[in-house]
């Protein structure tokens, strides 16, 4: 059943009737200027919470990783800098993010749950963002 919604809401936004974004992500640029590198950063945010900001390098490898992941494969973590990290892994065959600083309680973290179709298309568009930031 899965599968099916998540073609007919593909084909909507490949001929233009939805925009091309992943339910309850917000993924775009952020510039942080009371960091020691202002960025830009790629930013994830989630009704979960928000995820560690990325460089545009750490964003096309989690996105590369996700673009080819498939249920039950091996897990991946990202160091995205000396305090923070993304990881991806699985729950039977739904794609689990996490993302925390080092710090925070595993329980704490900002964590969600996909499918991996719904993986595949968040893959595309943190790719597309992280594009956009090679030319900030």
């Amino acid at each position: 059943m899965v599968d099916i919604i998540h073609g007919v809401v593909r084909q909507a936004i490949d001929a233009g009737e939805l925009e091309d974004e992943t339910p309850g992500f917000k993924i775009d640029l952020h510039l942080d200027m009371d960091a020691k590198e202002h960025g830009p950063f790629v930013r994830v945010t989630t009704p979960n919470g928000e995820f560690p900001l990325m460089k545009r390098e750490d964003a096309q490898k989690i996105g590369r990783f996700l673009s080819e992941t498939e249920p039950g494969g091996e897990a991946f973590q990202s160091q995205v800098n000396d305090r923070k990290m993304w990881s991806v892994g699985f729950v039977g065959t739904a794609v689990e993010i996490i993302g925390r600083s080092f710090n925070t309680p595993i329980e704490d973290a900002t964590r969600v749950v996909m499918s991996v179709p719904l993986a595949r298309d968040f893959a595309r568009q943190l790719l597309a963002v992280a594009q956009k930031a090679a030319h900030a």
